[in-house]
């Protein structure tokens, strides 16, 4: 499947609003990215244009959004791009870019947060903690739910002694850019 995933630096431009569904809660914010350059002339930076994204967050990562974030707030979004479309009272197609938020989080090159971690959640954003299998084929709990509960095979468990272990991790090209393979 072809998704185009973003990441956008800004901020909160007002309160993240709850929505009822008959699919669960969500929550949906906007946030303005503001550009800036540097003045050829002064040197100094100057204010650019100013882009605005719907953000929408599902499960776990709307409830703790509406839990978390205020208007104002720097925000960093990690989600898919998608096109939202609508039409008008008069008949007119409208439409604007909205991001389905995957990952949500403050800022913090302008300030400190605290991370308090909900009971009940696990790092993949939903449910209990699943037993999950350790190298010597004897059950663990894992906090990310991987394993399905009945016994790994021998041939599921990786040799982390082999080439794989002495692979070194790509180099990032920067705090915002995700490198993906197609």
């Amino acid at each position: 499947m072809n998704e185009t995933h973003v990441t956008i630096r800004g901020n909160l431009v007002a309160e993240p609003d709850r929505i009822s569904s008959a699919k669960g809660d969500f929550s949906t914010f906007r946030v303005a990215v503001n550009e800036f350059y540097r003045d050829q002339v002064g040197g100094g930076y100057v204010d650019g244009r100013s882009s605005f994204y719907k953000v929408v967050a599902f499960r776990a990562v709307g409830s703790n959004v509406q839990q978390s974030l205020k208007k104002g707030m720097p925000v960093l979004v990690h989600g898919i791009l998608r096109m939202s479309q609508w039409q008008t009272s008069n008949g007119e197609t409208r439409s604007a870019p909205e991001i389905e938020a995957i990952n949500v989080g403050p800022d913090l090159r302008y300030g400190i947060a605290t991370y308090q971690k909900v009971p009940g959640q696990n790092q993949r954003g939903g449910g209990s903690e699943q037993p999950s299998w350790r190298r010597d084929g004897n059950p663990t709990t894992d906090p990310w739910g991987n394993a399905s509960a009945e016994a790994a095979p021998e041939s599921a468990v990786a040799d982390l002694t082999g080439d794989a272990a002495e692979e070194e991790p790509m180099p990032s090209s920067g705090p915002l850019v995700e490198q993906q393979a197609s």
